[in-house]
């Protein structure tokens, strides 16, 4: 239960009297003589919290209190002394304790001493536990992908994390762009302090420069109090600006005098503010296409894409569609155990995905709740949504492409699809099995 507690001291009576307060409230206590023999209570088995006196024979309490620290970094330390001195508690704190205690004991103060110590143990554990948790899930190993292009992609995030280096993350919506800039935050120099992100085209048009240079009271009407914009609380982090295409010219002006100068200008207030943030943007527009028609200032694209990252369509990298669909599948499932027929990745990999990751989670989703038999099929993959149009799954070159040869390969993919059962592969197809049988000997496949 993480509640062992060791008293160390010299005096038999005040171990005895400690020793019964503490396992009063629950806490599970064992004693020591000296620091010789708390060192070997310690050697033998692990204690979460130590109480121990400055003043002993054979090893004091400083002594005790520094071996601890280097062989059992989390056990807490709380030192007593009945010569208490600044040194003596400057000395202590600077090792590592967690408290200074005074003798002749208060022994209610005692044991709030104690409950404190082991509050603290327990928030620094769920610290660690979120520390990892995060890593876990904006780490690299939680963006799963197979494919090279991915892989690329995330070798070159790698490198620029550890830059303060402006990164442009493009891609259509849906590619996971949020994610690979939590990534590239958590993996930087700014990873213990915070990454703000801004969508822009989420917030209305006449409280975009509010929301991110902040005002002050009276600014504006309705301006009842101050308020700090985003980019002053991402300041010494990392400030993350989705959809930056969809920001107005107006206040692309001012964010570029931003960027340029290291400080911001709040509505309402006579000095400018320094800041000291990394900025990552993103966006699924063109935005030098944007620059040539006026839409976009030229200025502010060069300044912004530093390094640019181009996260490729989930139709280019089929190799990840099954690796992403494996993985929701996992995932969304929970504890039911779930087989999924080998032909449904494949007839995944087939489709366009034109909303990416998003829309194949979704997908994944609803044949996770919609299946039967603990088996997900071919037939229960949903039809794509696609505004009423019919499903494209062939995309011409603009070149043009003989229908011969595309009907030869829809056969191909029905034959591997069905494994070789001409059967199932006519069903896929459309077409009786005999019209099968005849282009397959038409095209010369056997």
């Amino acid at each position: 239960m993480g509640r062992r507690v060791l008293i160390a001291d010299d005096d038999e009576s005040l171990r005895r009297v400690a020793a019964f307060h503490l396992k009063d409230e629950g806490y599970d206590v064992s004693v020591a003589g000296n620091g010789r023999q708390a060192q070997s209570a310690l050697q033998k088995q692990r204690f979460d919290l130590v109480v121990t006196d400055m003043k002993m024979p054979e090893m004091t309490g400083l002594e005790l209190l520094t071996w601890i620290k280097e062989n059992s970094p989390d056990t807490q330390v709380i030192v007593m002394t009945g010569f208490a001195t600044i040194d003596d508690a400057v000395s202590a704190m600077k090792v590592g304790a967690f408290d200074f205690i005074t003798k002749p004991l208060n022994f209610e103060q005692f044991k709030i001493s104690v409950a404190k110590a082991f509050d603290y143990s327990s928030l620094k554990k769920r610290v660690t536990s979120l520390e990892l948790e995060l890593g876990e899930r904006f780490g690299r190993d939680a963006i799963v992908y197979a494919s090279r292009a991915m892989g690329q992609v995330l070798d070159l995030a790698d490198k620029v994390a550890a830059s303060d280096a402006t990164v442009l993350i493009t891609g259509e919506s849906g590619t996971g762009k949020e994610m690979l800039a939590r990534m590239i935050h958590n993996n930087s120099t700014r990873r213990d302090e915070l990454l703000v992100t801004v969508n822009c085209a989420a917030i209305p048009r006449d409280l975009l420069e509010s929301e991110l240079f902040g005002h002050a009271k009276g600014a504006f009407t309705g301006a009842v109090s101050d308020k700090r914009g985003k980019f002053e609380l991402a300041d010494k982090g990392t400030l993350f600006l989705d959809e930056i295409g969809e920001l107005p010219l107006e206040l692309q002006s001012k964010l570029l005098r931003s960027l340029e100068s290291g400080e911001i200008d709040v509505l309402g207030r006579s000095e400018m503010v320094p800041i000291d943030i990394r900025i990552i943007a993103a966006t699924n527009r063109d935005l030098a296409q944007l620059a040539k028609e006026g839409k976009f200032r030229e200025d502010l694209f060069f300044r912004i894409n530093v390094i640019q990252l181009e996260i490729p369509p989930l139709r280019e990298r089929p190799e990840d569609v099954e690796a992403l669909a494996r993985h929701f599948f996992r995932t969304l499932s929970g504890n039911e155990s779930i087989e999924v027929d080998h032909g449904v990745y494949e007839e995944l990999k087939l489709r366009p995905w034109p909303g990416n990751i998003r829309e194949l989670r979704n997908t994944c989703e609803q044949m996770v709740i919609l299946h039967s038999k603990d088996l997900v099929r071919i037939t229960d993959i949903p039809s794509p949504a696609m505004g009423g149009r019919s499903r494209q799954v062939v995309s011409l070159p603009r070149e043009g492409y003989p229908l011969d040869k595309l009907e030869e390969e829809a056969i191909l993919q029905a034959l591997n699809l069905a494994r070789g059962n001409h059967t199932k592969a006519a069903e896929l197809l459309g077409v009786p099995r005999h019209k099968l049988l005849y282009r397959l000997k038409k095209y010369g496949l056997s």
